[in-house]
């Protein structure tokens, strides 16, 4: 059986590294049509009545994903009837809808080139700009249709030269050579081109990181001189923010975005919004109206506003040196109110929802900071009140958010958790504070002037260290940044820290590698289990774990800790040989004693996740044992009990596996799927199929089982694709299916 006491144990491992990471999802087929779209079943439409279905159903918006999906499979069907204007009217006609179909695209560029002397230079612009929006790049079609725009730009529209100009963001620097040609109208005739087409242009031209000057200077003196009558979009100003170009026209058009705006702006959009105005100011002068109407857009939806918001536009007035009453105001009502009325909980959701925020929230920061620490002799430390599990919390999020006061008092309060710290909170503290221990330390050893940064160009705070009622005098320089250097934040720290304090963060430093030290082996692995993906750390815990004489650790977690070593491997490249090490450790370790027979669901399909994305030795042993454990602990299960998409998950997993490794017998496996095939998921039927095909599995007697799932299967699926492999599959198994489709009249 599964073990169920293995569930407890599982609760404690994160969440995502015992979930796997293929395709858990159900496959919910709907297979409604809408009649208002079609007069004739799409299945008996003529080449020239599906044209029609498809341009009407995307004028009108009518139709849903299954109805665009039997459309596609049909043009693809008819794909040899239609000539390139038309397959650019069905490729636009897909793209407004938004339906991705890369098999649709694929066919339509292949047939479009075997078209190429019949093409109109009108239509390639609508044709490229409808496989950006439908996220494919076809290079041979790229190639050939950007060079035959570029040869006669002269004859295409200002919309045509948008779209074209717009089209090569979905090929990135491979066709960025041919802008120098295409920006050639802009300057002969700009005026004929709009503000939504010069809007487009300058948003592909930051994508690619495409500076000319010139044109940058040209587009924002005609966007100044004529917006007065043209609305101005934002993503106008972002993208010249993200070209790194400021001039007087971009002043001014920031400026009138602003006055037309002002009211409207969404406070979910705020952020962003100041952050550029912002870095703007810092080149050239914004005029004051611009932040006071960004103050009072804040200070007028009292209700609304986020404290995030609040306290970083706050940090950006004080930036470009604006006051505002009522913001200092509303900051101050905040700051109390985090003293005296929100719980420790709260804060620390306060400070999780903070992560990712546009602005710096030092302000945010310190007033969280100040109303859970005191003074201790010489030493500032955490509350009583707050409980070890909060105090991990803020140990995580202040080092996530690189707020350096708070991790340097969360350093010198560990001692005091002393008698509530365990080996695996102290682990996860030893590797949260790291980061910036070594920082600290041999920055407090360096000289440094009072109120002056050590580096230019950071925005950074300084505050009293005491913990009065009275709200803080916040202090910034004139420089703002979206991510602050923790170099910077450390010398602004160390302005305010003493010397007991140093000695305080130095003396806990020491209780924490003792406590990581004397770590048992399973405190080691759930250590690695809760570790960031830093393959340093994970790799310093995996060379305690080997190196001990005995190491007895739970089965439950191994495949967890298994699964991290992969994680970290695919985020951050090649493992360290004593991370690979560990995986072979970690599957001996559940050879021995029949302890993958003693794993949770949950873990075994961990487990065949590992086997399957990492080439660890041994996985081809431990296989033949997972299987036999999978088809006993599945039958003694009732039917109704087995949640299919993990089923499907596991089987396909382990069937994957035996793919991998041709040694491996896959017979017993094989045979039971087929027996079993109700199981699996309808979606992915195919998979099995195509699994046992490449396996060579051809026992008759359990093949033809599979019949029934298929036609059921064909009968209701409304993904045409996926229908026409599973009728090639059947094929290929021999066998003889009852049902007549589209692919198969």
């Amino acid at each position: 059986m599964w073990n169920p006491q293995g569930r407890a144990l599982n609760r404690i491992l994160p969440t995502h590294l015992t979930v796997n990471l293929g395709n858990a999802g159900y496959n919910r087929s709907i297979r409604c049509i809408s009649t208002n779209c079609v007069d004739i079943p799409i299945h008996y439409q003529t080449p020239r009545e599906l044209l029609r279905t498809v341009v009407r159903g995307a004028n009108t918006k009518k139709g849903n994903r299954n109805f665009w999906k039997r459309c596609a499979n049909a043009v693809i069907y008819h794909t040899e009837c239609y000539n390139s204007a038309e397959l650019v009217q069905i490729a636009n006609a897909f793209s407004r809808v938004n339906h991705h179909d890369s098999a649709l695209c694929k066919h339509i560029a292949q047939r479009v080139l075997e078209l190429e002397e019949s093409w109109r230079i009108g239509d390639l612009p609508v044709l490229l700009n409808a496989f950006r929006a439908l996220g494919v790049y076809h290079e041979t079609l790229f190639e050939k249709a950007v060079a035959k725009v570029v040869q006669n730009v002269h004859f295409v529209n200002p919309e045509g030269v948008a779209l074209t100009i717009n089209s090569l963001s979905v090929a990135g620097v491979k066709q960025k050579t041919h802008l120098d040609s295409l920006v050639v109208p802009i300057f002969k005739s700009i005026s004929q081109f709009s503000t939504h087409n010069l809007y487009t242009i300058i948003k592909t031209l930051a994508v690619l990181q495409y500076r000319n000057v010139s044109l940058l200077q040209l587009i924002a003196h005609h966007v100044a001189e004529a917006n007065i009558n043209s609305p101005i979009s934002f993503g106008l100003i972002k993208a010249y923010h993200d070209l790194n170009y400021v001039d007087d026209n971009v002043v001014k058009i920031a400026e009138q975005f602003m006055s037309s705006n002002g009211h409207f702006i969404n406070l979910d959009e705020l952020p962003t919004i100041v952050k550029v105005f912002v870095a703007i100011h810092q080149t050239k002068k914004i005029g004051p109206h611009v932040f006071q109407a960004i103050c009072r857009n804040v200070t007028r939806n009292r209700n609304d506003p986020s404290w995030q918001t609040i306290f970083g536009v706050k940090y950006a007035m004080d930036a470009v040196n604006h006051q505002d009453v009522y913001l200092d105001q509303m900051c101050n009502q905040l700051r109390n109110k985090c003293i005296h009325e929100l719980s420790t909980q709260a804060k620390i959701d306060l400070l999780r929802a903070s992560n990712g925020f546009p602005l710096p929230l030092d302000h945010l920061y310190d007033t969280i900071l100040s109303s859970i620490e005191k003074r201790h002799g010489g030493t500032t430390i955490i509350n009583e009140n707050i409980t070890v599990e909060e105090f991990i919390q803020l140990v995580i999020l202040f080092s996530q958010l690189g707020y350096i006061s708070g991790i340097g008092t969360c350093l010198q309060s560990v001692t005091k958790y002393s008698h509530d710290l365990n080996s695996v909170t102290a682990i996860k503290c030893h590797e949260m504070l790291g980061r910036y221990y070594k920082h600290l330390i041999v920055a407090s050893k360096k000289a440094t002037e009072p109120g002056k940064n050590v580096y230019e160009g950071g925005m950074t705070t300084t505050r009293s260290m005491d913990n009065s009622n009275q709200p803080d005098v916040f202090q910034a320089n004139t420089k703002i940044k979206s991510v602050v250097s923790h170099v910077i934040d450390i010398n602004t720290y160390l302005e305010h820290v003493n010397d007991d304090q140093i000695a305080a963060m130095v003396n806990c430093w020491k209780y924490l590698e003792d406590m990581v030290h004397k770590a048992s082996p399973q405190d080691c692995a759930l250590g690695i289990c809760h570790a960031e993906l830093n393959s340093g750390y994970i790799s310093m815990l995996a060379k305690k774990i080997i190196s001990m004489d005995k190491c007895d650790i739970d089965a439950e977690i191994i495949p967890a800790m298994l699964k991290k070593t992969i994680v970290a491997s695919q985020k951050q490249g090649p493992l360290p040989s004593i991370c690979k090490a560990l995986q072979e450790y970690g599957i001996k370790l559940l050879m021995d004693n029949g302890a993958v027979s003693m794993l949770s669901f949950r873990s075994f399909e961990t487990l065949v996740h590992v086997c399957n994305q990492a080439n660890i030795r041994g996985s081809n042993k431990i296989l033949p044992i997972m299987i036999q454990c999978f088809i006993n602990n599945s039958l003694e299960f009732a039917e109704e009990t087995i949640i299919t998409p993990r089923f499907s998950n596991t089987a396909l997993g382990l069937l994957h596996g035996c793919r991998l490794h041709p040694d491996v017998d896959h017979i017993p496996l094989s045979r039971y799927l087929c027996i079993s095939v109700q199981k699996i998921q309808s979606s992915r039927l195919n998979e099995l199929l195509h699994l046992l095909i490449q396996l060579g599995f051809r026992e008759k007697t359990y093949i033809t089982m599979l019949e029934p799932a298929i036609d059921d299967t064909i009968m209701i699926d409304s993904d045409m694709t996926r229908v026409a492999q599973l009728e090639e599959c059947a094929n290929a198994l021999g066998l003889k299916l009852n049902t007549v489709t589209y692919s198969n009249p």
